[in-house]
């Protein structure tokens, strides 16, 4: 779900969440991009065109797999 838009701790480390906040804070390019990345995970998760597309192929799918009652 996160793919290239984040950066995963593990909630239980202080350390790396520490370190991980760290390097966005001192990493401006960084940052801007993870930042743009989220933009665009998102456009192409959540756009209702996409997930109406999606919908759509899943229920043709289903429908050409559907035996006859």
């Amino acid at each position: 779900m996160l793919g290239e838009a984040g950066i995963l701790v593990n909630p239980d480390e202080a350390e790396g969440f520490a370190a991980a906040l760290s390097n966005l804070l001192e990493r401006t390019e960084y940052r801007a991009a993870l930042g743009h990345a989220a933009y665009l995970r998102c456009l192409e998760m959540f756009d209702w065109h996409i997930i109406a597309q999606q919908w759509a192929a899943f229920l043709k799918e289903v429908g050409s797999k559907s035996s006859p009652v």
